[in-house]
This record gives C-alpha cells, structure tokens and sequence, in this order.
C-alpha cells in the first residue's frame, strides 16, 4: 500500500537525519573534550588529575592530547 510504503521511507529518513546529528553531537562533544583536556594540563594538572576530573582514563585524557 503506497501510505504504509512512504511511512517507511519517512521513517527511514528520520533515521538516516537523527543519525547525522548525533555524528555532529558526537564530533563537537569529541572537540568539547579535547579542548578542555588541553585547557586542564596548561593549568597544570597531571594526566591523572584531568582523567579524574573529565571521568575518564588517563589513556583517553594522552588521546585526546594527541
């Protein structure tokens, strides 16, 4: 039935449109943390101390400083 069949392609682009907008949530959150990362250290804490303030490991906190 052609109602049902453009449903689905409605939802498919819903889909397809909120995918996209997390991927750009996600790159701007990524920048969010790579510039607060940066800031944290050239105030002098040490990678633990930005791991611990940031909630994450100090392998992600040297990444994110990469």
């Amino acid at each position: 039935d052609a109602e049902f069949q453009r449903d689905g392609e409605e939802k498919v682009e819903a889909a397809r449109r909120a995918t996209r907008e997390a991927a750009e949530l996600q790159e701007e959150a990524a920048r969010m943390s790579r510039s607060a990362a940066r800031k944290l250290r050239s105030e002098g804490l040490s990678v633990t101390d930005v791991a611990a303030v940031m909630g994450i490991s100090r392998g992600r906190v040297s990444q994110l400083m990469g």
